[in-house]
């Protein structure tokens, strides 16, 4: 412990000679002071004299510290008191330099902080690396690789891979808690669950309805897989997931708070959604979120009767998560599910064949929309540092220069290279020390702009936020920008020699200089031709084709619960009526009812077989997008009609016979285009048809994607397909959206205050659409445009300084002739040869690294010539444009005057 002391304390004192020193200087200090005075001298007037006559004291002690007379702390704190003095005497660099690195370094921070949140920062559950989500694989089908699954299949599924069902198997049959070693091996998850959407409507006396957003799970959901523990009461048993169990609920900390006054005897109270009276049995903390429906409020037992599967093996109605058994990799889990897959496409090969099932972390499935936008801001806030930092180097270069008679002074008074280059390295550490902590409070008001601009859904939004995670790495950014762009100019300065204050030394800073420069303007570059091909993207995605007309339209969702409307009579009479009512809107030039709106994140598909063909081999069937209309949908929408007529309600009732619209896409597949009029197609029955014959055929129209390419889609009549939901959609042709919304949700509180549908603008399907594409367009050509300006900020200054570093040549060149003009252009093509250097190094990185931008781009690709020489022609513009005013300058030197200066 002795010698540990010790150590620490020569950390932060001075040594064992420095202590000698001051002694022996103290004694000859007091002895010489002690003469004088028996001299007869005062004692004040004795200790001054003495002083001057030892002389060298403070030499002496500066040699000793040098020569390591102080601990390695001590030395970074006279280095950087020294540091600050330097800083203090040039007070414009500093800000300047400061206020530049608290950008670059305050960016750079709050993309880190929604990527470390978003995609960085583990799920906030136990052990999260276990959980995964279980899909469905359709993509032999010709289908998405991650669809929804069959509740036949999931019981099957679980049954045979989880070891939470095996191991109560195993002790029902065999009175051992312990399952076989075959279990074991089969058993590759400790459980899975079930989850899908639940929006009801909650009905409180004396308050409007409204609709809550929630989930119904199965079991072992909260308790097995994603262990959570209630703030107040209990989580659901066993026994409420059994059919037709009473009705219970468990809701968020939120929602008790909020709504409830966090009325602590809340258990064993109802509340009534959808009419139904559900007893509250339980209270979620306030900070779980269950993945993928981040906003639930609510949470009811979903339970269901195996013998009375509601939907078929191949229907898709339910998502998947499950917690991976100990010890056990994805990798094995999917090889299991993929053999219970075969099994039940051999057991069910009509439904089953073709459909797959593969497992994927959970996180990767929360975070999958939001990972190459946040990963293509964090590369380009980073390029965007870089040039920040190769313009302080530059800065620090010409600096450098300025100080040569320092540093030679230094060197002859015996300072070693490494000595300067220290004290160098200090200064810049100190500068990007200061930048970086006025680069956390702009972090901080960074971040919170993000998290307010980004686009709806982005997933862990709630877990954004500057905490030690986010400081540290502003710390580290911090001191790597300070090494990064001090270690150059640190090295020049130990290549100063006593008798080399110009010349050779000059000419390589001006040439390190320039190749700083150069690298600055590729990566300016880079930046830029991102930014030009999302801009290219963005526009050609807001100018494409939806194939209907959103201004002007508003929507409003309505369900009819079955509490509330007990049979489909019922249900589809009150949605009838409600149609009539809302004729009468003032403002609503057209009403229509559809039961998905564009774009709305509503999808449903069915097969199809055409009438004369062969019915195809399981597998193999074709597949159609199938939506209900009422006949005015498709001129209030604005959706044209290609061929043949729109339903009629008079004509094509329930006891008529079936009819069916279909789109484009559709028809050009199968009847060569619009020669499907009058066709015949049967739906989802091969064994027992029912012909629906092909009345219309309408335009293409982008339902769930801006992006991909139309599928196949169908309509039928609300008449001979009725249903419990459906969007009202009306139609302003004054765009007055806001005022026919109010005047939509005060005719639908009047016809029935039980109702609480969701109403919205079509437009805002529209644009939550483009929302994620807006964000990072917007946010890349922020950076791109920085990035140019730095560019041509640096270029300037390393064209300014070259100027001024040969004031007297060029004045020797205009004193024996050469013409102002000839210099001003020299200086201009010097900085388009750097610039083009740098342009030709950014075109060639640019052709590897824009493949990151493929998954973003929208009807353009990155390897459009026209494209780069744009970029290029910009870039090589701008060196122009940095180069006219020292080419000025050059122009107007008066050669007599710098003779005479020399």
């Amino acid at each position: 412990m002795g010698s540990l002391s010790r150590w620490v304390r020569s950390l932060f004192s001075r040594n064992e000679a420095a202590r000698d020193v001051d002694d022996e200087i103290r004694f000859h200090l007091e002895m010489e002071e002690k003469k004088l005075v028996e001299q007869g001298v005062p004692t004040a007037e004795a200790r001054r004299q003495a002083r001057l006559r030892f002389g060298g004291e403070q030499k002496w002690r500066h040699e000793v510290r040098d020569v390591d007379g102080i601990g390695p702390i001590e030395r970074v704190r006279a280095d950087a008191r020294f540091g600050f003095r330097v800083l203090r005497r040039n007070p414009v660099f500093a800000f300047v330099s400061i206020a530049t690195l608290a950008l670059g370094i305050g960016a750079s921070t709050a993309i880190f902080s929604v990527v470390d949140g978003i995609l960085l920062r583990a799920l906030p559950y136990p052990a999260p690396e276990e959980l995964v989500t279980v899909w469905a694989d359709y993509t032999e089908r010709g289908g998405p690789e991650r669809e929804w699954w069959g509740y036949p299949n999931f019981f099957d599924t679980r049954r045979a891979t989880t070891l939470a069902l095996q191991d109560r198997v195993r002790g029902d049959n065999a009175g051992d808690d312990v399952p076989s070693a075959q279990s074991l091996d089969d058993a590759v998850f400790e459980d899975l669950a079930m989850w899908s959407g639940w929006n009801p409507t909650l009905t409180t006396r004396g308050e409007a309805a409204r609709a809550i957003t929630g989930s119904q799970i199965s079991e072992g959901m909260l308790t097995r897989i994603l262990r959570v523990q209630p703030v107040l009461g209990t989580l659901f048993r066993a026994e409420d997931h059994v059919a037709n169990a009473p009705p219970v609920v468990l809701l968020s900390e939120r929602f008790w708070t909020t709504d409830l006054a966090a009325d602590p005897q809340v258990l064993g109270t109802t509340l009534t959604f959808n009419g139904v009276d559900y007893e509250v049995i339980g209270v979620l903390p306030a900070d779980f979120r269950q993945p993928l429906v981040a906003q639930a409020e609510i949470w009811s037992p979903l339970g269901f009767d195996e013998s009375n599967f509601p939907g078929g093996r191949g229907s898709a109605r339910i998502r998947v998560i499950g917690r991976l058994a100990p010890g056990v990799e994805i990798e094995r889990a999917r090889a299991r599910i993929e053999q219970v897959a075969a099994t039940l496409e051999q057991a069910y090969p009509e439904s089953m064949t073709g459909i797959g099932m593969s497992a994927f972390p959970l996180k990767d499935d929360i975070v999958s929309g939001a990972r190459s936008g946040l990963l293509l801001l964090l590369g380009a806030v980073v390029a965007t540092l870089l040039i920040v930092c190769i313009n302080l180097a530059n800065l620090l270069l010409a600096r450098g220069s300025a100080r040569t008679r320092e540093f030679s002074v230094r060197a002859a008074l015996g300072a070693s290279g490494g000595r300067i280059a220290r004290q160098l390295l200090t200064e810049s550490v100190l500068l990007s020390s200061l930048g970086g902590l006025l680069g956390v409070a702009l972090a901080i008001v960074g971040t919170r702009l993000l998290v307010a601009l980004a686009p709806p859904g982005t997933p862990r939004l709630e877990e954004v936020g500057v905490d030690w995670r986010v400081l540290g790495f502003a710390a580290a950014v911090s001191v790597a920008c300070g090494l990064f762009f001090g270690l150059l100019p640190a090295l020049q300065a130990t290549r100063v020699q006593l008798a080399e204050r110009m010349g050779r030394h000059r000419r390589s800073g001006e040439r390190v200089a320039e190749g700083l420069v150069t690298a600055q303007v590729g990566a300016a570059l880079v930046l830029l031709l991102g930014a030009v091909l999302l801009v290219q993207s963005f526009t050609r995605l807001t100018s494409s084709n939806l194939g209907y007309r959103p201004e002007g339209m508003v929507s409003a969702f309505v369900f009819g619960p079955p509490s509330l409307y007990p049979t489909q009579e019922q249900a589809d009479q009150m949605l009838q009526q409600l149609h009539e009512e809302l004729r009468s809107v003032p403002g609503a030039s057209a009403v229509a009812r559809v039961d998905t709106l564009p774009l709305a994140g509503f999808d449903g598909d069915l097969s199809f077989l055409i009438e004369g063909e062969e019915i195809p081999a399981p597998g193999e069937e074709n597949i159609s997008w199938f939506r209900r209309a009422t006949p005015d949908y498709f001129a209030t929408a604005g959706i044209e009609v290609r061929a043949g007529r729109v339903f009629d309600d008079a004509v094509d009732h329930a006891e008529a016979p079936r009819v069916v619209m279909v789109n484009e896409t559709l028809a050009n597949q199968h009847f060569g285009g619009l020669g499907a009029v009058g066709q015949r197609i049967n739906i989802n029955s091969p064994d027992n048809p029912r012909w629906r014959e092909i009345i219309g055929v309408v335009s293409d129209v982008k339902n769930f994607d801006l992006r991909e390419d139309p599928r196949p889609a169908m309509y039928a009549p609300f008449t001979q397909v009725p249903g419990r939901a459906a969007f009202f959609v009306l139609r302003s042709d004054t765009l007055d959206t806001d005022g026919l919304l109010e005047a939509t949700r005060a005719r639908i509180a009047q016809f029935d205050p039980n109702l609480a549908p969701t109403y919205r603008t079509a437009s805002s399907y529209v644009e939550n659409a483009r929302a994620l594409d807006r964000f990072v367009t917007w946010l890349l050509g922020l950076f791109a445009v920085v990035a140019v300006i730095l560019a041509a900020i640096g270029l300037y200054g390393i064209v300014n300084y070259r100027v001024h570093q040969r004031v007297r040549e060029i004045g020797l060149r205009l004193a024996l002739g050469a013409q102002a003009r000839a210099e001003g252009a020299r200086v201009v093509t010097r900085c388009v040869v750097v610039a083009g250097i740098g342009v030709a190094l950014g075109v060639a990185v640019a052709m590897g690294a824009i493949r990151a931008l493929d998954s973003l781009l929208y009807g353009v690709t990155g390897t459009e010539p026209a494209t780069y020489a744009l970029v290029a022609g910009v870039m090589v513009l701008v060196a122009a444009l940095a180069g006219l005013l020292p080419a000025w300058r050059a122009a107007r030197l008066d050669p007599v005057q710098v003779l005479r200066e020399e």
